[in-house]
């Protein structure tokens, strides 16, 4: 997972590929979103979500799903903003 996620950054960075890196990300937080909606609503606890990887360990809550919800909307922001670019 981290090396898709540090292939989508370098894209963005490198300004490669624009409208499918933002398109990429916008799947990938989709995906993160409804793993950790459904984790939560099948109530199972997860003491580290991961999202900052293992320095700092934070669990699994309705918040993580909420900030997961703020970069799809960026990430699709993103996308359409490149997309407007190649019209």
């Amino acid at each position: 997972m981290v090396v898709i996620e540090l292939k989508i950054a370098e894209n963005l960075y490198r300004k490669l590929n624009l409208k499918m890196a933002a398109l990429a990300a916008t799947g990938l937080h989709v995906g993160f979103t409804l793993l950790a909606t459904i984790t939560l609503l099948r109530g199972i606890e997860v003491p580290n979500c991961g999202c900052f990887g293992v320095f700092w360990a934070r669990p699994l809550t309705y918040i993580t799903v909420g900030e997961d919800i703020f970069m799809v909307e960026v990430c699709f922001l993103l996308f359409k903003i490149f997309q407007r670019k190649e019209n």
